[in-house]
């Protein structure tokens, strides 16, 4: 067959492409080129392979385009290869990114498509091709973030050549046309996601001394990171330090992120810095605040059970199946399977986990955690406290007239109330409360405590 024949219906494909009639187009490649023509020809023909490739993208088939171009052309990346069908396979694995969740197991098929997005993202110029080679960058970061073993070694060594300069310090924005509120909305620019994501890679693979150099220099950046980012990373900062052996330095940066993000998990974090660091008394201080501190109880499976752990090889017998059952009932709410050292765990004398009441178990621990606080706070954690506070109730020890409990404030402080300091009916005395506390620090036993003045439900 002649090339002008076979431009001739090329043509006839683009003009189905160009008024949206993708189906059509495919139709006319399946009847007129795909059983008269060898796929060398075909090959040849760079505009209709990328008419075809990207038809087959609007019509959600992606992964269709690529096995067209890989597995039936035969195509490989070189340095020659037309930009355009570059661009249009590029799509391509982006579209089949999009749709592929991280946590998915990864297939043989799956390891080649993610090979081969690499070799091609490679080729890609980001001064020419910016906005596809940054998308599909940002969408490998995505799905390898978590380690896969034998699949992305060649990106990362890759991306370690990538600098932030080729990626936009400008914010993305959203057209006010394509927002519900009807004004343009902005969002993180390029290279903080450039940080953010690459950062994630780089700790999640164990090169711990590439991901603190990209930390350092993120943090560098000044007005080009917003502020919720230069927390995130500077805590992946500090993890770094922590696994390079410099638990001292780590555990006072986390401190710093702990007291302006009040994430729980910071908190548990930080305590195990404290902890390798030698100093176990506010390791306990930090792990307490972690208690405290509001998250959903399924997330905080992991920390009970390596409270339970810790607590068990202190000879502390009690603590530890509190802990142990609290972590046991997170996992069965969640239909997760139970990991064998806390099985083992479980198979110890004196701590066979019962069907006890998980609230009388919490209130046991609640009531732990905060004699373990008071014995180990120091006076300049408690003086930083201001008059006024809003938290949530976090435990009730005792109810009815007599009753009371804890609040945790948005800083992570405790606060001791009793339900006669309640302004508002008791029967509004549940976990989970938000209120507004008014409160004062008191001696007790030769130390100062924060007690409740007032309690105003919000």
């Amino acid at each position: 067959m002649s090339t002008a024949s076979l431009d001739q219906i090329n043509r006839s494909i683009f003009e189905c492409r160009k008024k949206g009639r993708y189906g059509e187009a495919l139709e006319v490649y399946k009847q007129k080129v795909h059983l008269r023509f060898n796929p060398q020809e075909v090959l040849a023909n760079e505009y209709l392979v990328g008419n075809i490739l990207h038809c087959l993208r609007k019509v959600g088939k992606a992964g269709s385009g690529i096995d067209f171009l890989f597995q039936y052309l035969g195509f490989t990346f070189s340095d020659a290869a037309p930009r355009a069908l570059l661009n249009e396979a590029g799509w391509c694995f982006y579209d089949w990114f999009r749709n592929f969740k991280k946590d998915d197991q990864v297939t043989d098929k799956d390891r080649k498509t993610i090979e081969k997005s690499i070799l091609l993202l490679q080729q890609l110029k980001p001064s020419e091709d910016y906005l596809l080679f940054s998308r599909l960058f940002f969408e490998l970061c995505r799905v390898l973030e978590p380690k896969k073993e034998g699949v992305h070694e060649g990106f990362l060594s890759f991306i370690q050549k990538l600098g932030p300069e080729m990626f936009s310090d400008q914010p993305n924005e959203l057209p006010a046309s394509n927002s519900k509120s009807g004004r343009p909305m902005f969002f993180s620019s390029d290279r903080e996601k450039y940080y953010m994501q690459l950062t994630k890679v780089l700790y999640a693979s164990g090169l711990i001394e590439a991901c603190l150099a990209k930390c350092q220099l993120a943090l560098e950046e000044g007005r080009n990171i917003s502020g919720s980012s230069r927390l995130w990373i500077a805590r992946r900062l500090a993890l770094c330090l922590q696994q390079l052996g410099k638990n001292e330095e780590a555990a006072k940066k986390m401190l710093e992120i702990a007291r302006k993000k009040k994430d729980w998990f910071l908190w548990v974090e930080l305590g195990e810095m404290y902890l390798q660091a030698g100093q176990e008394g506010q390791a306990l201080l930090a792990w307490g605040r972690g208690f405290f501190s509001q998250g959903q109880t399924a997330y905080k499976a992991g920390f009970y059970g390596r409270m339970a752990q810790w607590f068990y090889l202190q000879a502390m017998p009690g603590p530890a199946l509190w802990h142990l059952e609290l972590a046991f009932d997170a996992r069965k709410q969640q239909g997760w399977k139970i990991p064998s050292e806390l099985q083992w765990l479980s198979q110890q004398p004196g701590m066979a986990v019962t069907e006890n009441n998980l609230k009388e178990t919490y209130e046991k621990c609640a009531v732990f955690w905060e004699k373990q606080m008071q014995k180990q706070a120091k006076d300049e954690d408690i003086s930083e406290m201001e008059t006024w506070h809003e938290g949530t109730i976090t435990a009730v020890l005792n109810e009815g007239l007599n009753g009371d409990g804890f609040i945790t404030t948005r800083e992570g402080k405790s606060i001791y109330f009793r339900t006669r300091k309640l302004k508002g009916p008791i029967e509004g005395m549940r976990l989970g409360v938000r209120v507004k506390v008014k409160a004062a620090k008191r001696q007790y036993k030769g130390r100062q405590v924060i007690n409740a003045l007032q309690v105003f439900f919000v």
